[in-house]
C-alpha cells in the first residue's frame, strides 16, 4: 500500500535521511544550480517543503517543493523528484499534492524538469520546459 506523507517532524527525516540523500543526490545531479546543502537548508527554514512516498515502511521517493509567487498568481512548484518505481506512486503523489496546493489557494502545480514529465503527467501542458496544472 502507497502512502504521501508531507514531513513535519525531523524524526521522520532523521530516520530515513540515507535514502532521502540518496534520491535527492541522483536528481540534484541534473540541477548545478542547487546543493544537497541549499535544499536541506531551505527545508529546515521552511521555505521548502519534503514529501516522502511511502509503500508500507519502505521509501519509494523523496520530492521537495515550493511556493513560487508570480505577480498575478502563485503555484506550487515541484522542484525536485527522486527515488524508484515513479510510475507505480506518482498519480497518487500528484493527487495529494495538487490537493494540498489547492487548500492553500494556489492557482495550480507546476514542474521544472526533463521531457519525460509529459509522458508521466498527459494533463498538463508544456510551456518551455516547464509542465503546469491550472486550478
Amino acid at each position: 500500500m502507497y502512502r504521501v506523507s508531507l514531513v513535519k517532524d525531523v524524526a521522520e527525516i532523521e530516520k530515513n535521511q540515507n535514502v532521502i540523500i540518496e534520491y535527492l543526490l541522483k536528481v540534484l545531479d541534473k540541477s548545478p544550480e542547487f546543493t544537497l546543502k541549499s535544499v536541506l537548508q531551505n527545508i529546515q527554514k521552511g521555505h521548502s517543503q519534503l514529501w516522502l512516498v511511502y509503500r508500507d515502511e519502505e521509501v519509494l521517493g523523496a520530492i521537495v517543493t515550493q511556493k513560487v509567487t508570480y505577480p498575478v498568481k502563485e503555484r506550487l512548484l515541484i522542484h525536485l523528484c527522486g527515488g524508484k518505481d515513479i510510475k507505480e506512486w506518482l498519480d497518487l503523489y500528484m493527487e495529494t499534492v495538487e490537493e494540498w496546493a489547492k487548500d492553500k489557494g494556489l492557482g495550480g502545480v507546476e514542474i521544472v524538469g526533463r521531457k519525460g514529465w509529459v509522458k508521466l503527467l498527459p494533463d498538463y501542458t508544456t510551456s518551455r520546459v516547464m509542465i503546469i496544472k491550472e486550478f
